[in-house]
């Protein structure tokens, strides 16, 4: 497109794009000369889900033919933080970790969700505000809870549920 809308969306993107291939990029020093680096080690594990949320700047507006919003830009780099953040997290915390499925929601927001057991985690990341629903088991009757994950222990607690 040539609208300064289009323009600004391709320059979010092509922004993200370099930040997600050069972000934890292989470079030698005195302290690894011949591994990598800590950022790149922590990046293989999720590379994959990594894929997934940049991907999602792909949908457009009524991706789902339901008028969804197209997912803001600034939501998908705040996924991007908040999930290799969790999952440094998970590490120095010796928890296993678990694969996200990565989608997008009809508000634009990027939607993490986790099953372990008859457990269910799903992560609402926006641009400002990250939300959680946590479901106890498989059927209607099930204990669901739900709130905003406003500090680090927070979702601390919520992965310490969800693999328990």
């Amino acid at each position: 497109g040539i609208s300064i809308t289009s323009k600004n969306l391709s320059e979010s993107l092509e922004s993200s794009m370099k930040e997600f291939f050069t972000f934890g990029e292989v470079k030698p020093s005195r302290s690894f000369p011949l591994a990598t680096s800590p950022v790149s080690i922590l990046k293989e594990p999720l590379r994959e889900t990594l894929t997934k949320i940049h991907n999602l700047l792909s949908l457009s507006a009524n991706w789902n033919s339901y008028d969804a919003l197209p997912p803001d830009p600034n939501a998908v780099m705040h996924a991007k933080s908040w999930i290799m953040s969790l999952f440094q997290r998970v590490e120095d915390l010796r928890l296993p970790w678990i694969k996200p499925s990565v989608s997008a929601s009809p508000e634009g927001e990027v939607v993490f969700e986790w099953r372990h057991n008859k457990k269910k985690l799903t992560i609402y990341v926006g641009e400002q505000n990250i939300d959680y629903v946590q479901v106890w088991g498989t059927d209607i009757h099930s204990k669901i809870t739900d709130g905003d994950i406003e500090a680090i222990s927070d979702r601390e607690l919520l992965w310490m549920w969800l693999v328990s």
